[in-house]
């Protein structure tokens, strides 16, 4: 190198190489000079996205959709939205780390997470045996999981959805909740109103604790007294309840998962979401391409959502029209057993890739009596779970009533198959 005239460069290099480099402060200098680069050039394309949607509003206003163009302004700056550029691991999208030389930390976090919950988090116990003995060794929905209920169209997947919310509210006791905070478990409707929806749980409530079997429809009471019976059970065990009605149309993920924190700054935590359902959602936002896969997007950001924040989702989803020509080719009491695992969601054949759990329901008529079968898909759970344990029925009540008495508390009234009368003995007695 030819220096001459230039003493400083050669003193820069002894500098250098004089000496043992510092290690930490180049990692640091690394990280910065990286995170300085990405802000330069995320500036810039920022800039062009910005630039471009002005000069569409200057010039192009008269054919401006504003719904479509917000959304694809929305759509284009995603990628280039980050918290402050801060070289932080939250910043690429690690919410949890664990360092195998760590063995310090691996066990206070393995220890706070034992003395938290268990093994896996908190359980929500439901009020059917046949369904608890589906979820495995758990024996019940964890507060990791989503769980989707699919069926075709009026076969109980709202139904059963609803159900298993109000099971929630009344098998279980919430935990000890820290810093003030109240549990909270939040049901979300697109369709049905909130006072049919009340009527619907006062309906599953009678059915229950008097035997009373009416269609939520007729209920001519006042709604005050309806609404107070409700309350007093779904709120007995410690539980704050709220259900809220959606438009669908002007909702999308970024709505839901603004609701959520909503509640969160009001001071609950939620512990609970059931979603009826999901799919209806605008899919504004989510990654656009060939059929399905904008709903496959949308349930993927969902469960990531729920997951990472420990909150435990229901929602349901409709089968697919493959599903229902099977029944027109005979298969009826056996299609659950038919279309586990195989993909008959409507409009994405491969959404189970983004669920924890399936769960698939279907009416059956036999001998004039109506049943609802019941089989579950795929569960991501250690262990395996006995394959008896996959397949349950249960007789449905009659004048429209929402479904058939909880038997967690008494009777196993769970069946292996479509007609068995109702035998006073358990499911693993008829085995």
């Amino acid at each position: 190198m030819n220096s001459q005239g230039e003493r400083y460069v050669v003193d820069a290099i002894n500098r250098l190489f004089g000496k043992e480099p510092d290690h930490d402060k180049l990692a640091k200098y690394r990280v910065q000079a990286l995170k300085d680069i990405t802000d330069h050039y995320r500036t810039i394309e920022v800039e062009r996205i910005l630039s471009k949607a002005r000069r569409q509003v200057q010039f192009e206003r008269s054919k401006i959709d504003w719904s479509v163009f917000i959304s694809n302004i929305q759509h284009d700056l995603e990628p280039h939205h980050r918290k402050g550029g801060t070289g932080s691991l939250e910043e690429l999208g690690v919410f949890e780390r664990i360092n195998v030389s760590d063995t310090e930390g691996i066990a206070k976090k393995m220890g706070a997470k034992a003395a938290m919950d268990g093994e896996g988090g908190y359980v929500f116990k439901f009020g059917w045996q046949g369904l608890n003995r589906m979820f495995g060794a758990n024996e019940g929905l964890r507060d990791d999981e989503m769980l989707t209920i699919s069926a075709l169209s009026h076969n109980f997947k709202s139904g059963t959805m609803m159900n298993m919310f109000r099971q929630a509210a009344q098998y279980n006791k919430p935990p000890k909740m820290k810093d003030g905070k109240r549990p909270l478990l939040l049901h979300i409707s697109y369709e049905p109103s909130t006072a049919m929806t009340y009527k619907t749980i006062y309906a599953q409530i009678m059915l229950n604790e008097q035997g009373i079997c009416v269609d939520p429809k007729e209920i001519s009471m006042n709604i005050d007294e309806v609404s107070a019976i409700v309350k007093d059970r779904m709120q007995k065990n410690g539980w704050e309840v709220e259900f809220v009605r959606i438009d669908p149309d002007n909702s999308n993920f970024r709505q839901l998962f603004a609701l959520i924190e909503y509640y969160e700054k009001l001071g609950y935590k939620v512990m609970l979401v059931a979603i009826d359902y999901l799919a209806k959602l605008n899919k504004e936002g989510c990654t656009q391409g060939a059929e399905g896969v904008a709903v496959k997007n949308l349930v993927s950001r969902t469960r990531n959502f729920f997951n990472k924040k420990r909150i435990p989702c229901i929602t349901a989803h409709q089968m697919s029209s493959a599903a229902a020509f099977l029944t027109r080719n005979g298969v009826t009491d056996q299609l659950v057993n038919e279309v586990a695992m195989k993909g008959y969601y409507d409009g994405c054949s491969t959404l189970h890739q983004e669920l924890d759990m399936e769960l698939y329901c279907h009416i059956v008529e036999y001998n004039g009596g109506f049943y609802l079968t019941m089989r579950r898909g795929k569960h991501r759970v250690e262990g395996i779970t006995p394959f008896i344990h996959l397949y349950c029925a249960y007789r449905l009540a009659e004048n429209n009533a929402p479904g058939f008495a909880d038997d967690v508390n008494g009777v196993d009234r769970s069946m292996r198959r479509v007609g068995e009368d109702m035998k006073e003995t358990s499911f693993m007695e008829n085995w």
